[in-house]
């Protein structure tokens, strides 16, 4: 079974329920006799990990067997009508593209529903189509992320003490890196380092790198242009996309340069963290390109890493 765990791919649900208008976007597993929640965005009873139905009784078994990709009136729908799961959950609107590697393997699939009657057209079609395409990238790449930065996990993190913290001088919502991705969660800049959300929020590194992901100067290669003011709907729709895939795989070589770091030095993911954003501005490098450097170096010697993250 894949594993959608990743933070990243948390954000590119965030970005589908946005851009689809619909109240959940799930990600779904399906073996030869079941459908199963892998993971949800958006709070639906029923539409839950773990909760799942015979294979057949699925509105994505359904679409995989050729019934057409959306409907906006599921229960008048000749080929949704009967679906077990759409009664069971009262679905009204539906919208699936599946999920393939390159090898043209099934992993799963995406899709949006909602209660409401919501017509998908054509560029939502081809935006939700693409953020598929990047889950899969995201999954993919992670899956490699374990076996080729290190054996060791990073020690965990726990969120910092923030009595007497300094007042923030930057904020942003991003989207959430929770366990499930079910709300945004504030990040904001202080003095000592970035705060994310409050105290109990969960996975506070990755939402740190999401954060940082949102300056101009750290993701790598050629960053997608902005949208002119006078841009349609499409336009941004589509720039919006290939912004977000943009920063999904800059994220990943951020992530593994703090796992990197955290290992090497025995440092808590959060101070990994900050010790590669400082050597970043010390040097005025990117921090892409530094975290670049940091992950080749955990299987060669790399003489242009900054000497705070060299080997000791």
């Amino acid at each position: 079974m894949s594993d959608f765990s990743h933070p990243a791919i948390g954000a590119a649900l965030s970005a589908a329920v946005t851009l689809l208008g619909m109240e959940a976007v799930f990600i779904g597993n399906l073996t030869d006799d079941t459908f199963t929640f892998v993971r949800a965005q958006g709070r639906w009873r029923g539409v839950t990990p773990g909760e799942g139905c015979p294979r057949n009784d699925s509105m994505c078994a359904r679409m995989l067997a050729g019934a057409p990709v959306a409907t906006a009136d599921a229960a008048k729908d000749p080929h949704y009508s009967d679906v077990p799961l759409r009664a069971r959950l009262g679905i009204t609107s539906y919208v699936g593209v599946p999920l393939r590697n390159e090898a043209g393997n099934l992993l799963g699939t995406l899709a949006g529903i909602d209660r409401r009657s919501v017509p998908i057209d054509g560029v939502a079609l081809a935006t939700l189509r693409h953020l598929a395409t990047t889950i899969v990238r995201v999954e993919q790449a992670a899956r490699g992320e374990a076996s080729s930065v290190s054996a060791t996990p990073a020690p965990a993190t726990k969120p910092p003490d923030t009595s007497g913290r300094a007042a923030s001088t930057t904020a942003a919502v991003a989207p959430s890196t929770g366990a499930h991705g079910d709300a945004p969660l504030a990040i904001v800049r202080t003095a000592n380092g970035w705060r994310v959300g409050d105290d109990d929020s969960e996975d506070l590194t990755m939402a740190m790198v999401l954060a940082d992901l949102l300056a101009d100067d750290l993701s790598g290669g050629s960053r997608p242009e902005k949208c002119d003011e006078d841009a349609d709907e499409v336009q941004r729709l589509r720039v919006a996309v290939a912004q977000l895939e943009h920063a999904l795989a800059a994220r990943i070589v951020i992530e593994q340069a703090i796992g990197v770091i955290a290992e090497r030095f025995g440092a808590k993911p959060r101070d990994a963290f900050e010790d590669l954003r400082r050597s970043s501005r010390a040097s005025g490098r990117r921090v892409y390109d530094v975290a670049r450097e940091v992950t080749l170096s955990a299987s060669q010697d790399v003489p242009t890493l900054p000497g705070k993250l060299r080997r000791s």
